[in-house]
C-alpha cells in the first residue's frame, strides 16, 4: 500500500529547497518539476523510472499519489532504492 502521507511529510521538509540548484543533485529538482507537469497533463497514474538510482523520485512521486517502480543496472542502487520503496510504498 502507497505511504501518501509519509511522502508528503518527507517532502514538506524538502519544499523550501526544491528549485534550488544549490541544494543536493539539482538536475532532480528541475526534471521532477518537468515531469511532475508533463504527468499531470496527461492522466498519468503509475511510473517506471528506468535507472531508478537512489530511489530519490520515489517520495516525490508518491506525494502526489502516483505508483511507481523502476529498475537500475546496479545492485547497490536497486538495494537503497527498494529500501526507500518500503518507506513510501
Amino acid at each position: 500500500m502507497m505511504e501518501k502521507s509519509k511522502a508528503q511529510e518527507f517532502l514538506s521538509g524538502e519544499l523550501n529547497t526544491y528549485s534550488d540548484p544549490a541544494v543536493s543533485y539539482p538536475a532532480n529538482h528541475f526534471a521532477f518539476i518537468k515531469a511532475k507537469e508533463r504527468i499531470a497533463a496527461n492522466n498519468v497514474e503509475s511510473l517506471v523510472e528506468v535507472g531508478i538510482g537512489h530511489g530519490n523520485a520515489i517520495p516525490v512521486f508518491t506525494a502526489d499519489g502516483y505508483e511507481i517502480s523502476g529498475f537500475d543496472n546496479n545492485p547497490d542502487l536497486v538495494r537503497l532504492a527498494q529500501e526507500m520503496a518500503l518507506n513510501y510504498g
